[in-house]
C-alpha cells in the first residue's frame, strides 16, 4: 500500500512541476511594457498556483506512504517476535 502513496506523490510532483513550467513559460510572451502589464503578471502567478498545490500535495502523499511502509514494518517485526517468545516461552498447560 506504501507504494500507491508513493508512485501517486512522484506523480502527482512531476505533474505540479510541468505545470508550473509551462505556465511560466507562457508568461514570457506578456507585454511587460503595456498599461496592464502588471495585471497580467498577476494573472500568471495566480495560474501557476494549481501547480504549486499539486506539488504540495505529492508531498504530503509521499509522507503517508512513508508512514504507512514504517507501520507495515513495525507490523511484521511484531509478529515475528510474538512467534519468537512463544517458541522461547512455551505456554504452560
Amino acid at each position: 500500500m506504501s507504494y500507491v502513496f508513493t508512485v501517486l506523490g512522484w506523480v502527482s510532483i512531476i505533474a505540479g512541476g510541468a505545470w508550473v513550467g509551462i505556465t511560466a513559460n507562457a508568461t514570457r510572451s506578456i507585454d511587460q511594457t503595456g498599461p496592464y502589464a502588471g495585471a497580467a503578471s498577476f494573472g500568471a502567478m495566480m495560474a501557476m498556483a494549481p501547480g504549486f498545490g499539486l506539488m504540495f500535495s505529492g508531498l504530503l502523499l509521499l509522507a503517508i506512504g512513508a508512514v504507512v511502509w514504517r507501520l507495515a514494518r513495525i507490523d511484521r517485526n511484531t509478529a515475528g517476535t510474538a512467534d519468537l517468545l512463544e517458541r522461547l516461552i512455551p505456554k504452560k498447560p
